[in-house]
């Protein structure tokens, strides 16, 4: 999935290696951040837009050893579970576990991304994989783990986000969450002082510094 991500993007995008380069000249980070600083709308309705910087961005970060052992890493070794992958972006962490034999369903609210991520998902034919635009309510009423991958600070109204998440887990089911809060560009939220509370309202009890497990009865 790592080796394979600039040559599925070049694919993708139907370019060259010297063509890869000249995007990556000037930063796409930049140029995101750029581009949300204009931005007067919806936070929302920023990320449905058609973002090809982001996918730049995210490619190029996916391929870090900061993200696969700083982020990926720290899952684990499930196998045979039924995941949901919220704010999946390019359908890293998705199609990572998918090749586990785990039943992956990826949530981003970002066409321009998930199109790239159903690319890679059928380049690699993992029938067990899917990527969705809208929450998917009953994938999380299955699921045994629940991954938000460097998502949440992106959220402005977190707390009710994790409600409705939390609302729709079952009893036991995991939630892991590595997050940026303190990452300082526009894009971001500051959660850090709130996300205990924020968690707890939603059923959700930590367990470590970044992962909870849903409590009591389930509220779906």
């Amino acid at each position: 999935v790592k080796s394979l991500l600039f040559p599925d993007l070049m694919a993708y995008l139907n370019i060259t290696q010297q063509d890869l380069l000249e995007r990556y000249k000037e930063s796409p980070e930049v140029r995101m951040e750029e581009l949300h600083k204009k931005w007067h709308g919806d936070n929302v309705d920023f990320y449905r837009q058609d973002l090809p910087d982001y996918l730049l961005e995210l490619a190029r970060f996916n391929t870090l050893d900061e993200y696969w052992q700083g982020r990926l890493g720290q899952i684990g070794d499930f196998r045979d579970a039924q995941v949901v992958d919220l704010g999946c972006g390019i359908g890293t962490a998705s199609l990572f576990l998918g090749t586990n034999r785990n039943k992956v369903v990826g949530y981003d609210i970002c066409a321009t991304l998930l199109d790239f991520a159903e690319f890679r998902r059928q380049q690699f034919g993992l029938s067990k994989v899917q990527f969705v635009r809208e929450l998917p309510v009953e994938a999380l009423r299955e699921a045994d783990l629940v991954i938000a991958v460097d998502v949440l600070e992106h959220i402005e109204d977190l707390g009710s986000f994790l409600k409705e998440v939390g609302g729709s887990m079952k009893p036991e089911a995991k939630l892991y969450h590595a997050d940026a809060f303190l990452d300082k560009r526009s894009m971001h939220y500051d959660h850090s002082e709130k996300l205990h509370q924020y968690l707890l309202d939603a059923n959700l009890f930590k367990i470590d510094t970044a992962w909870a497990v849903k409590g009591g009865k389930t509220n779906a």
